[in-house]
């Protein structure tokens, strides 16, 4: 791990646990295989995560989105939500 890899995982672990205290959500966006998930697993290893690339799983989230709802309950405080983006 070269001492740029490790200043740049710092400043998005810092980044990431400090805007999760201000958000109940928090979307993380980077290309496919970039370690997203590596990261966010990193700073919160006890919440869920939930992909939203099963078109199924996009849909129940689409229609429950004024209660916050995901497959399983409500997603914790800094939990990931992935897979799809709306412009």
């Amino acid at each position: 791990m070269t001492r740029a890899y490790r200043e740049i995982l710092r400043n998005a672990t810092r980044l990431l646990t400090e805007v999760a205290t201000e958000s109940p959500v928090v979307g993380v966006v980077d290309p496919r295989q970039s370690g997203k998930t590596t990261l966010c697993r990193s700073c919160f290893p006890t919440h869920r995560y939930v992909s939203l690339e099963a078109p199924d799983t996009l849909a129940f989230a689409d229609e429950g989105r004024s209660g916050h709802r995901v497959p399983g309950g409500n997603a914790p405080r800094g939990g990931q939500v992935r897979g799809h983006h709306r412009p």
